[in-house]
């Protein structure tokens, strides 16, 4: 015979199956009334008799999840957490057992208008023109971390989150959002971009290596990853291996135009640091210049602080020829895999453009040297050669505003060179196709 305990035990059991749990019915009458605490002693009570019940676990999420949605918004998130562990749990139970009460659909129902809500809230909080405040961010961040703690597999509320971060200037929170994000189960390539980006601009560059490292391995072959990876070598001074790495790109697949255009700009990108170089030392040697020409009008001239400047000069000249050999070889570099690009797609008017560019540097190139000599004779070489060089950039840059007559940054070009040469008929109808 069954003891008096044991057929209590046995009608729960029986009740439990039929769904028909008393401390379920006075969760739910609780939850009508909107009395959350008892609504969810009942649910506990439930759980407690039988954990296998996964109405139970539905109905302590569905509790938990509206107790959330009546309190502030900085108080949800402990709620949402709860709530998504309890519907974890019945969907577990759920998919485990021969079938599913309706409850489990509307899991994810719940779970999304909730999510919805909360992610609007934020986004709510961005919008317009105006300038925003912190507090605008900070509550914008509450919403977003309401949003992921009750759907914490939505990698797009980290993503959203880091960005708010950046916008109120506070990168280690950022960078947590964005690990977390590149560390998802479902890792894309912006996100290591975006990852090692930040570690750039934070100063970290060895971290930007590693995290766009780990992005390379994952997605061989991604341009904005290799990229990312050669810009944060250049910025640590690393030239040599910024340029192994798209060179990478080139050996892998020989034929593709797009890699060598990105090769060739990131290459010329470093001569454009070397010619802020050169300006400065041709800056120097112009001031050198016209201390020597001071002292050497005066009755007295100080001959050993003449052969001072004179050394000054000399050293100022040598590290110009030196930065000057430099620039010249990865602009050689540069202009072959342009050429090349050009040869694979013709139509593609980037390449182009970038040559129009090497050839109007030389230019301006050359102007500084003209204006930095003292010998007129070299002075007027160096300015029929600046000429010389802006008349070969016009043919590139004819040739991209052709293929891609919309973009303004062409005709502006134009304009800027046929101005330069005297062109005013042309310079006239640039700056009308350029939007000045």
């Amino acid at each position: 015979m069954l003891s008096r305990l044991g057929v209590v035990a046995l009608l729960t059991t029986l009740l439990l199956n039929c769904g028909g749990d008393p401390n379920i019915e006075s969760a739910k009458l609780n939850l009508s009334r909107k009395d959350y605490v008892k609504a969810l002693e009942s649910i506990d009570t439930a759980i407690e008799t039988n954990p296998a019940n996964p109405l139970a676990w539905y109905y302590r999420g569905y509790v938990l999840s509206e107790q959330g949605k009546s309190r502030p918004a900085a108080e949800r998130a402990e709620y949402y957490t709860q709530a998504d562990a309890a519907f974890t749990e019945a969907e577990k139970l759920y998919e485990a057992a021969p079938s599913a009460g309706k409850e489990y659909a509307l899991i994810d129902v719940m779970r999304t208008n909730i999510w919805v809500e909360e992610y609007n809230a934020a986004i709510g909080q961005l919008q317009g023109d105006e300038a925003k405040t912190d507090e605008q961010y900070a509550l914008s961040l509450v919403h977003l971390d309401n949003a992921f703690a009750i759907q914490p597999d939505s990698i797009s509320t980290l993503d959203i989150a880091g960005e708010v971060h950046l916008m109120r200037n506070d990168y280690e929170a950022a960078l947590t959002s964005f690990q977390q994000a590149a560390n998802s189960g479902a890792p894309e390539p912006f996100r290591y971009v975006r990852l090692g980006q930040l570690f750039v601009q934070m100063q970290r560059y060895d971290e930007a290596i590693t995290a766009l490292t780990e992005g390379r391995t994952k997605f061989p072959g991604d341009l904005e990853i290799t990229q990312g990876m050669a810009d944060a070598y250049l910025q640590k001074g690393d030239t040599e291996n910024a340029i192994a790495v798209l060179r990478e790109l080139i050996t892998v697949e020989p034929e593709n135009a797009q890699y060598r255009l990105v090769y060739a700009i990131q290459i010329y990108d470093i001569t454009t640091g070397l010619a802020d170089e050169i300006r400065a030392l041709n800056g120097s040697i112009e001031e050198t210049n016209r201390m020597i020409r001071e002292e050497e009008r005066k009755t007295r001239p100080d001959r050993s602080l003449l052969t001072n400047y004179r050394a000054t000069r000399d050293g100022y000249m040598a590290d110009v020829a030196r930065l000057e050999s430099r620039s010249d070889d990865l602009t050689a570099q540069a202009e072959v895999e342009l050429k090349k690009a050009v040869e694979l797609n013709p139509t593609d008017a980037r390449p182009y453009y970038v040559l129009g560019i090497i050839n109007q540097n030389r230019a301006s190139a050359a102007f500084d040297k003209r204006n930095a000599t003292e010998d007129n004779a070299k002075a007027n070489e160096f300015d029929a050669m600046g000429k010389k060089f802006l008349e070969d950039s016009l043919p590139n840059y004819e040739k991209a505003a052709e293929l891609d007559p919309e973009n303004t940054e062409y005709w502006l070009s134009l304009f800027r060179v046929y101005t330069a040469l005297g062109m005013t008929d042309k310079a006239l109808e640039a700056q009308q196709k350029a939007g000045l």
